[in-house]
């Protein structure tokens, strides 16, 4: 899966800056490559 164009430049931004942060919820599952299913998915 691949993150939206905004959601990178964001964290590109944080990682040049050496902002710590914490990524969760349906942006952390897409980052690791698991799919966030819905209940219309299943």
């Amino acid at each position: 899966m691949e993150l939206d164009k905004d959601f990178n430049e964001f964290v590109a931004l944080f990682l040049e800056h050496n902002v710590r942060f914490l990524i969760v919820g349906g942006y952390a599952l897409a980052a690791h490559s698991l799919p966030r299913l819905t209940s219309e998915d299943k």
